[in-house]
């Protein structure tokens, strides 16, 4: 068997793995009959495993005056598109642009 890259772990998962250690027992805490913490274990669970996960909140995009967002669709031109995926290296044939399908009269 080859030997382990490394003997020790990154900080990164050391925190990963503390913060899925309480994680499975605030999850068998709340899904047990009987209470497995306290109320300020739990709280302490709760507010480590936001330092390093953080909340997620719900976000509205509004236009102006709090109205809809305005859109504009402004039409390319065909070489313009064939030239910038060219230059990203893309083949414009697969973006269904004609540039690079050939066409055999």
């Amino acid at each position: 068997m080859a030997a382990r890259k490394q003997l020790w772990h990154p900080d990164e998962v050391k925190e990963k793995i503390k913060t899925s250690q309480l994680i499975n027992r605030l999850t068998k805490h709340a899904l047990s009959p009987d209470p497995i913490m306290d109320a300020s274990q739990v709280n302490a669970a709760v507010k480590l495993i936001n330092k390093v996960i953080p909340d997620l909140k719900a976000i509205e995009h509004t236009g102006e005056g709090g109205g809809p967002i305005q859109t504009q669709d402004v039409p390319a031109k065909e070489g313009d598109l064939i030239e910038q995926s060219k230059r990203l290296g893309l083949d414009p044939s697969v973006l269904g642009l004609s540039a690079g399908v050939e066409t055999k009269t």
